[in-house]
């Protein structure tokens, strides 16, 4: 984190802010990874997160902007900059990733989440204890496809033929809504596919590859309906 020369004047506004900042209202669900009662994690989508901190931080004198920047190394960077009116101001970067469009706002849609949260110290997860990241960081495949399936698990082709049905099924999805009862009502579908093909639930990130997962397609879709929602609400 960078900051000003002082933070003092910030510092004070900020704590006033905070106390008035209402906590963000989790309206989205996290279909990929279920709780231990069997229900799945919800959490506060970018909207959500600004609705809560935004009119806050302008009754109290600050304002944020997040602004994207490509390094000499040509590296992805979001800056989220929280500034008082007194000049003072605190700064966080994020990397972000690089590759098709669709992923590469999949990733800015949520570093803006979670930067903007972090800035102001809003919660907007549940907290599980770190367990969900211990899973979706890996992307290497650590079996060989060429086996016998585990107990239970269907075979590569049959999920390949599976998953072509859930493409088409997403690809006709309407609105954020139907995208979540979709990947709810395949949750098994999807859990096959994170454990018997890791690749092509996570994607393959550059250098080693450009393919998106099923995540960052299902988000993409998401944020495809999203906008398209607002500029109906908006006449646009």
């Amino acid at each position: 984190m960078e900051r000003s020369q002082s933070i003092g004047k910030l510092s004070e506004a900020l704590a006033k802010a905070q106390a008035a900042m209402p906590s963000a209202e989790r309206t989205q669900t996290n279909a990929f990874f279920k709780k231990p009662d069997g229900t799945f994690y919800k959490y506060a989508d970018l909207q959500s997160v600004r609705d809560s901190v935004i009119p806050s931080l302008t009754n109290n004198g600050l304002a944020v902007t997040q602004a994207t920047s490509v390094g000499v190394d040509g590296a992805f960077t979001l800056r989220t900059l929280l500034i008082h009116t007194s000049g003072e101001w605190i700064a966080s970067d994020w990397p972000l990733e690089t590759g098709k469009p669709h992923v590469m706002l999949s990733s800015l849609t949520y570093a803006r989440r979670a930067c903007l949260s972090s800035i102001v110290c809003l919660a907007s997860e549940i907290d599980d204890d770190g367990n969900l990241a211990s899973g979706v960081k890996k992307r290497k495949l650590d079996f060989d496809p060429r086996t016998p399936p585990a107990a239970g698990l269907p075979t590569v082709a049959a999920l390949r033929e599976d998953l072509k049905s859930f493409r088409d099924d997403l690809s006709n999805c309407q609105s954020t809504a139907d995208v979540d009862d979709l990947v709810a009502h395949n949750h098994d579908l999807l859990s096959a596919v994170k454990s018997r093909k890791p690749d092509w639930f996570f994607g393959n990130p550059p250098p080693n590859g450009d393919v998106p997962g099923l995540m960052d397609r299902i988000e993409a879709r998401k944020i495809e309906l999203r906008n398209n929602e607002t500029n109906i609400l908006g006449g646009g």
